[in-house]
């Protein structure tokens, strides 16, 4: 007998619906995400300061380098929107350490959930638009 091509059989031989299946169920120790969160969130408030210590540097530097400007700016944008972020979805314990030692951007951007893939691009958007900001008010003055 030859074999037989899938759309040859009968939708009753595909689908055998007589097996309940099983839904499977992400099971977490609230011990380990109350720990998660903690991390998270310690990190986002260093990183909402060094944030604001940046635009506070920004907003009271008058002479220096275009270049400090756009890093004060644009990094100072990045830093405040990382910790917002750490305290809207925090991180769990796995994603953590993956973001904190693999060197490879594009496999840490894989691993993360869809909320930090959007605000990803979310601060990448800002900090563009920080230094849009910066390269019109910025007044440059020849030396």
């Amino acid at each position: 007998m030859p074999r037989q091509n899938i759309h040859d059989l009968p939708d009753d031989e595909l689908y055998d619906d007589d097996r309940p299946r099983k839904k499977k169920k992400k099971w977490r120790d609230p011990v380990d995400v109350a720990g998660d969160k903690a991390a998270s969130y310690g990190i986002g408030v260093v990183m909402l300061l060094i944030g604001i210590a940046f635009w506070v540097g920004f907003y009271f530097t008058t002479t220096a380098p275009s270049k400090l400007f756009n890093l004060l700016a644009a990094g100072g944008a990045a830093m405040i929107l990382s910790g917002i972020g750490l305290f809207i979805h925090p991180l769990n314990d796995a994603e953590m350490k993956e973001f904190q030692n693999n060197p490879n951007p594009i496999a840490v951007f894989r691993i993360m959930p869809v909320f930090w893939k959007v605000w990803l691009l979310v601060i990448l958007a800002a900090m563009i638009a920080a230094f849009a900001f910066v390269a019109m008010v910025t007044v440059r003055v020849g030396r």
